[in-house]
Order: structure tokens, then C-alpha cells, then sequence
């Protein structure tokens, strides 16, 4: 907005009004997000009182932020002295206020810090990787908001952060985050935000913000053609300016104090980041000019030329301090998205100021010609990303690539302004590939400043799982599977329902833990075990690369033969922790291997995904599916989907693959589970089954040890006992066939050593599946002796059956509700499993 909009503005409206009008130009401190969350260009400026502030920060932030500013407008009251940088340790604003020293990335860091860090293993491969609890647990600082997955990259862009806030950041390569919609990769920049924003709106905290604004410029006469006023009572009232860019009060201090200040701030940055505080010093060339021109009135009124006290003197006179809040809501932490061909230049970095460019008679190069306004140049001292960056016109690039190699900006003539954010970008890999091929050469100039960090599509079911849940958070309610009595409802924590898998352990979901459901009321859905993972497991199945001859073009190694590569159900096994035969040559050469093939690009997206539970939960509710979400229910609601195109595929065979895979996920995978599930209820119960396991285990070990054992110590008796071995050859038969592969005593050992080596005390010992299926199936048959399964279904159907059905069908029930099931559920299950005997028979 320019100077002489505003100056005829003020006849009409009063000179808090006017200073709103004339925001844009002169305060950054301070941006409000509109209805859907983007950044507005509107500022707010100085106004004449203390209530004056409280009203406008009320009338900008609305009725829907009206909370965070009741909350935090006593920091936007809050006014300090310039002189308070100088004070007693106690009182001095440079130690209570560590950001006013810190560069960009120092504050992003100290941002990141704030919630700790430590050190994981990843899924599969095993690999320690820092990880950020700020950007991976969904803590109270982010709004409970947190990215799934991509731990390794997060660590990257933090170690990125860390060599941008150590030295040159123009020698720092760009991190350019690859994938696609739904990987996270624009989560960076909102989590940042909404840290920032709570942290410095903190009353009394160590993540304190401060910028200062220039007062009484009237005072200095060489000002008054560069300022607006008014006329007020016959006297000229010249309006205060904030800082263009709003930078730290110390830019303004001279290089002897400036010195002192960061010399005695050090060991409290370096308690934050491990490092020494190297703030930008460099004036924007406004600031410049208003503040050599106050030096130089007051050097000219005292008749000699100012020391570095006199002059820090005169600016406290001119100067106010004030606390700012940075982040999402008031703005500085801007998403550049693709900009269109013909570029708002101004809109993006700085707009001519026409009235001291023309009515001042001063052209385009004087310090006061320019608002530095723009959107980029509003990350100055913060965060800035560039969404789609590659997609860009090739002017805008070039431009971008200046700022990334120096570090400041200078368009249209107007003086260079410091530019200090952490920048980041993202795109996909197609425009990766579409640069590298543009024969000008410009492509790979920008290449060079950028460091592509993948982030695609999760195949890991567990991590699946969670995005699934955390799309669903706010509707997610939980209560612990335990016996005893009633447990209290909790809303939905994803990492309690589906905890954090690390190395090949075994995936463990909410399933036999939590009844989970979406909703409350009559919108209440409950879900049924094992649904939210066999959709995981369609959607994983979906994303692998599973091709051998194009495995072939790009790696070298045995994997590209082997089951777990092409069989997209052998790896869901290994992803599960389901496959402890695997060896660490071939976890590497899959992990390398998928790599190379940019697993995660295609198959069903994460918009998709959460399409498909949206609509699934929906047609729960409706019709005769009782308000339970059943695997029956998720796979009906799957396959309308991919009908009607709600499911977007790349083509017709690729729509009939993924039908495939979900029958293959039904057979293979859901119905063992129901199947055991049916077992271990049939057999009296999970407990029986469980109690039975740990002395079968015993009984092995003691064969393992001494062929010729006849007895074993019973573990949930101490006693000494004989050994069945008519039991043990029957369920090693059943786990054979159910496994296809030969029970192996030494890795079921392997497996509860490594337990016991991750210090689980015995009575939280988890059973392998495998073999605690094999023995409810075993027991299961016993009970079918009585009632057959066939009769159960038959029961189910039509109620009809004896006495000995009749209890067995009670008993059923009563034991899968102690697993999460309800009697919606138990019907699905039986008749899943009834449909997958009925096609194996007549196939």
C-alpha cells in the first residue's frame, strides 16, 4: 500500500486506522492467517495506547483465535528499553532472550531441542538414527500434531539445520524434500510454525522474541519527507515505523557492543544449541538510513562525532522494544507454493514505495523507495519453504538461486537486503527428472544447491496404521482389553494403540489390547480386530515394487530372485516380524534394492488411504452392519471404490492388481488370524491357550536338551510332568502346514532370549503367533468334536443347532468379546472364514 493511499486516508479515519492501513509497509512483527489458514499480507502498526492494542489485536485475530489472543496479548503489550540489552545479568534482555542472538538456524534448532532427542532403531533394518520427538510424537508444543515415519530424513533436515546455524549457510546445500502429497513433506514447515508460535508465546520463557519499532521520528527533521503524518490539533504527528523485517533489537547496537553481547550470551546459547551465538548483524537499508540519520542529527547538534555509548543513548530515545509471537497465526514461517508464470515480483520480495520514489523527488535506489513486504522476505529470521520449488517459472529460479547462494536479496534496483531464514524445499522426482534433461544448463545449477531427502509412501503396515488412526485422531477413543474391572475411555493415542516398531520386532497393533471406535453416540463406530491392519496391509501391498526384470536393471545381488522382493506377502511377513529366517545380507540388499526402485511412489495414496477409512466408518454406520467396522465392511467399501474411481488408480490393470492383492491379504493374512482367533475361543480361551503354550515350550526345551526326555518342569505349575509327545508331533504338523515351513525350537528360543535381552520381565512375555496358533488349532480341534465348525456357522446363520452347539456358540461369543469382538464382529469373522473354505473347496 503506498504512502499517499494512506496519507488521504487519515482524513477519514483515526490514527490507530491509519497505522492498520499502513502495516503492510512498515511492520512485519506481526501477520494473522485467514479463514483457511493462509498467511494475509495485512500488519499490524503502532497505535496510540495500550487499549488501542488490546482492541485491534481482538478485532485481527477474530472470534476463532480469540483464545490465543486473550492468551498472549500481554506480549504484544510488552515493552522494553533498548538499554535493558545493557542491564545486570539478572535483568539483561540478551540472557533472558537468547533468540535476540541467535541466527535463523539457531532458533529453528533450539526450537527442535526444546522437546529433547534421542536415539532409535529403525524398522527392518536395525539402523540407530536420531530421533525428534518435536516432529515425531505429536507433543502438546505442536498441537499434538506429529509426521509418521521418515525418522532418517527428519534426522538429515535436523543435521542440515545444524551446519546452516554453525557457518555460512550460503555453502549449505538446500534440503529438497522428494515424494509425494501426504509423505509429510510440508508437515516440516507446519510443525515449526505451530512450535514457534506456542513457545514464544509463553509468558516468561527462554524462547522470548524481540524486534523494536522507531519513535518520535518527528524529532529528526532530515526524516519528515520519508514518514507519514498528520495534522492534529495544528501539530504534525509522524507515525512510528517497525522494523521492516523484523529483526532483534541488537542489529541496531554498535560492533563494540554488538560484541560484548554475543561474548556474553555464549554459554547460555551454547547450553541450548552446543554452539556459539552468531546472529546476522547486517542492517536492512531502511533501518540503516533511519538509524544513521538520528546519529547524525544528534552528532551534529552536540558538535562532535558520536562514542558507541552516546550513540546506543540517542537510539534509546528513538527506539522501543517490543515481544513478538512468530509462527503460523501471525505469520513468519511462509509456504511458498508453484508461482504461475507471470510473477508477482513485488507480491514475493519487496514493493515500490511511490511516494519517496516520485513526491520526495528520490528515485528506485534510496534505502526508503521499497516496502520489504513480500511474502519470501517474510521468513527473514525464521523458516521459508518452497513447495513444488522445481515446478517454477526458470526467472523465478534463477532469482532463487542467488538468494540461496548469498543469502540476500536485491530486485529492481533497490538496495540488497539480508536475508535469514532456514530454508527448505520439496518436489517430486518426475520434476527432478524434468531438469536434469533441460538442455540450457540452468536445471543443474539449482541441483547443485539442493540435497534431494526422499520421503515416500510407508509399505510398513504398523506405520499405515498410525497414519490411518492420525487422520482420524480427533474422533479416536480407546480403552484397555484387560481383565478385572471396567477401564477408563481415553481418547486415541497412536502410539499406545500401534506401538513404535524397531528392527525385525514383531508389529503389535491394538488388536487383543484396545477396543478401539471412531465417533461417539449414534455416530459411534466400533472397530473389529484385525481390520485396520489388513487395510494397512492392502495398502502396503499396493505400494511395493515387486518386479524382478526391473530389480534386475538396477541391482545386482540374490534378493533379486527371492520371494521377499516379488512375493509381496512374504515381505508383509517380514515386515510384521513374522519372518525370523531372514538374514541380514538380505534385509540390506531389499532395503537398497526397494531404494533403487523408489518403492512408495505409486500405489494407493495417503489421500486415498484415509478416503477409504472415511467411507468405510460411513457405511458402518448404515444398513445392517450393526456400527462396527469389520474386515467385511473395509473390503465391500475397497472394492465399490475402485469401481467408481473414489480409489484413483494409474490404470485398469493396475485397479485389477490391487483387487488381487486384496484377495491375497484376505487369504493369506486376515483369515489365519480369524481363523486362530476362532481357535483360541474354541479352546476355552486365549488364556488357556497362552497357559498351555509356555508348558509346551517346555516341553521342547527339555527335547532340545535331551533327546530322550520323557519329562519337563511345568512352568505354570513348577511341578515335574511328562511329556505328550503325541501332542507335541501333532502340533508341529498343524504349524507346518499352517506355516509352511518346519517348527524350529532354536528360533522360537532366539525369540524369547531376545526379549528377556530387552528387559521384559515375565509376565510381559508375548508368545510367538505361529506356534500359539498352532496350539489353539490343536486344542480347537477338540472342541469341534462336540460342535463342528460347520454346525457354528450354521447356528450363526439361523440359530438352529442342539444343546452342545448352542454352548459352544455361548462360549465362543463370550471369549472373543475378552479379544475386542462384539457379536457384529464375531458373525463377519465366521462367515470370512466360511466364504475362504467354501472358494478353497471349490477350487
Amino acid at each position: 500500500m503506498g504512502f499517499s493511499k494512506s496519507i488521504s486516508a487519515s482524513i477519514k479515519f483515526s490514527l490507530p486506522i491509519l497505522f492498520l492501513f499502513l502495516a503492510t509497509c512498515f511492520l512485519p512483527n506481526l501477520v494473522f492467517a485467514t479463514d483457511d489458514g493462509e498467511q494475509c499480507g495485512e500488519r499490524l502498526a503502532n497505535v496510540t495506547s495500550e487499549n488501542d492494542m488490546a482492541k485491534m489485536i481482538r478485532v485481527i485475530v477474530g472470534e476463532e483465535n480469540k483464545e490465543a489472543s486473550e492468551d498472549s496479548s500481554h506480549i504484544f503489550l510488552e515493552k522494553r528499553a533498548l538499554t535493558d540489552f545493557l542491564k545486570a545479568d539478572d535483568e539483561n534482555l540478551v540472557l533472558r532472550a537468547p533468540f535476540t542472538v541467535m541466527n535463523a538456524a539457531q532458533r529453528i534448532l533450539d526450537l527442535i531441542y526444546s522437546q529433547g532427542v534421542k536415539k532409535i532403531k529403525l524398522p527392518i533394518t536395525g539402523e540407530e538414527v536420531d530421533f525428534y520427538p518435536f516432529f515425531s510424537e505429536g507433543n502438546a508444543i505442536t498441537n499434538g500434531k506429529l509426521i509418521v515415519g521418515n525418522e532418517k530424513v527428519i534426522a538429515q533436515v535436523v543435521n542440515n539445520i545444524r551446519a546452516q546455524a554453525q557457518g555460512d549457510r550460503s555453502a549449505v546445500s538446500i534440503p529438497l524434500l522428494e515424494g509425494s502429497h501426504g509423505t509429510g513433506k510440508t508437515e516440516l514447515l507446519k510443525l515449526l510454525s505451530i512450535g514457534v508460535e506456542n513457545l514464544t508465546a509463553k509468558s516468561d520463557s527462554k524462547f522470548a522474541n524481540y524486534t523494536y519499532s522507531w519513535v518520535r521520528l518527528g524529532e529528526i527533521p532530515s526524516l519528515h519527507r520519508f514518514i507519514p503524518s498528520t495534522n492534529e490539533g495544528g501539530s504534525r504527528v509522524y507515525a512510528d515505523l517497525g522494523s521492516p523485517l523484523g529483526d532483534s533489537p541488537v542489529v541496531l547496537f554498535p560492533p563494540e557492543i554488538q560484541k560484548a553481547l554475543i561474548k556474553k550470551s555464549t554459554k547460555t546459547v551454547q547450553a541450548l544449541v552446543s554452539m556459539d551465538p552468531t546472529p546476522v548483524l547486517k542492517l536492512d537499508p531502511i533501518s540503516f538510513f533511519i538509524r544513521s540519520q538520528i546519529v547524525q542529527h544528534y552528532s551534529e547538534k552536540r558538535g562532535h562525532p558520536l562514542s558507541a555509548n552516546e550513540i546506543v543513548e540517542v537510539l534509546n530515545d528513538h527506539v522501543v522494544v517490543r515481544r513478538q509471537v512468530i509462527g503460523r497465526t501471525y505469520g513468519n514461517m511462509p509456504l511458498i507454493e508453484k508461482q504461475p508464470d507471470d510473477l508477482d515480483i513485488a507480491g514475493l520480495f519487496m514493493t515500490p514505495n511511490p511516494v519517496v520514489r516520485f513526491a520526495s523527488g528520490e528515485g528506485p535506489t534510496h534505502p526508503m523507495a521499497w516496502y520489504f513486504n513480500g511474502k519470501i522476505l517474510s521468513g527473514h529470521g525464521n523458516a521459508i519453504q518452497f513447495d513444488e520449488l522445481l515446478r517454477n517459472p526458470p526467472a523465478l529460479r534463477d532469482m532463487l538461486l542467488g538468494v540461496f547462494e548469498s543469502r540476500e536479496v536485491s530486485v529492481g534496483g533497490a538496495q540488497t537486503v539480508p536475508f535469514d531464514p532456514v530454508i527448505l524445499a520439496s518436489t517430486n522426482s518426475a520434476n527432478i527428472q524434468e531438469v536434469k534433461q533441460q538442455k540450457n544448463g540452468t536445471g543443474d545449477a539449482i541441483l547443485d544447491r539442493l540435497t534431494p531427502m526422499p520421503m515416500r509412501w510407508s509399505a510398513l503396515p504398523s506405520q499405515i496404521i498410525q497414519l490411518l488412526i492420525l487422520g482420524k485422531q480427533k474422533e479416536t477413543y480407546q480403552q484397555p482389553l484387560k481383565e478385572g474391572e471396567e477401564h477408563p475411555v481415553t481418547g486415541g493415542k497412536i502410539y499406545d494403540l500401534v506401538p513404535r516398531q524397531e528392527g525385525l520386532n514383531r508389529l503389535v497393533t491394538s488388536d487383543y489390547r484396545y477396543r478401539i471406535w471412531f465417533g461417539s453416540g449414534a455416530d459411534k463406530v466400533e472397530v473389529a480386530p484385525h481390520t485396520l491392519l489388513m487395510m494397512s496391509e492392502i495398502i502396503a501391498a499396493s505400494r511395493m515394487r515387486t518386479n524382478p526384470e526391473k530389480a534386475a536393471q538396477v541391482f545386482q545381488g540374490k534378493i533379486v530372485g527371492s520371494n521377499l522382493l516379488i512375493n509381496p506377502i512374504d515381505r508383509l511377513r517380514l515386515y510384521e516380524g513374522t519372518r525370523p529366517d531372514v538374514t541380514r545380507d538380505e534385509i540390506r540388499e531389499l532395503t537398497e534394492v526397494t531404494k533403487l526402485l523408489k518403492e512408495g511412489e505409486s500405489g494407493i495414496s495417503a489421500r486415498d488411504a484415509g478416503k477409504w477409512l472415511s467411507n468405510a466408518i460411513a457405511a458402518a454406520r448404515g444398513g445392517r452392519a450393526g456400527n462396527t467396522l469389520t474386515p467385511g465392511v473395509a473390503l465391500a467399501t475397497f472394492r465399490e471404490m475402485l469401481t467408481d474411481e473414489a480409489i484413483s488408480s494409474p490404470s485398469n490393470k493396475v485397479r485389477l492388481e490391487w483387487l488381487g492383492l486384496a484377495d491375497e491379504v484376505v487369504a493369506q493374512m486376515l483369515i489365519p488370524r480369524l481363523d486362530g482367533d476362532i481357535s483360541k475361543a474354541l479352546a476355552n480361551g486365549e488364556q488357556v491357550v497362552k497357559s498351555a503354550y509356555w508348558d509346551i515350550l517346555q516341553e521342547m526345551w527339555a527335547i532340545s536338551l535331551n533327546p530322550e526326555a520323557t519329562t519337563y518342569i511345568s512352568e505354570t505349575g513348577g511341578q515335574e510332568r511328562p511329556i505328550d509327545r503325541e501332542r507335541l508331533a501333532a502340533i508341529k504338523e498343524i504349524y507346518k502346514q499352517k506355516n509352511g515351513r518346519t517348527l524350529n525350537e532354536g528360533q522360537i528360543a532366539v525369540f524369547h532370549a531376545n526379549q528377556k535381552g530387552l528387559g521384559i520381565k515375565e509376565v510381559g512375555r508375548v508368545p510367538d503367533e505361529s506356534l500359539l496358533d498352532a496350539i489353539a488349532q490343536y486344542y480347537a480341534k477338540l472342541t469341534e468334536r462336540v460342535a463342528g465348525f460347520g454346525a457354528l456357522i450354521e447356528f450363526e446363520r439361523t440359530g438352529i443347532g442342539n444343546d452342545d452347539v448352542k454352548m459352544a456358540h455361548t462360549s465362543l461369543i463370550s471369549a472373543l468379546k475378552a479379544m475386542g469382538y462384539n457379536e457384529v464382529a464375531v458373525k463377519d469373522a465366521l462367515m470370512l472364514i466360511n466364504d475362504q473354505r467354501s472358494r478353497n473347496r471349490i477350487n
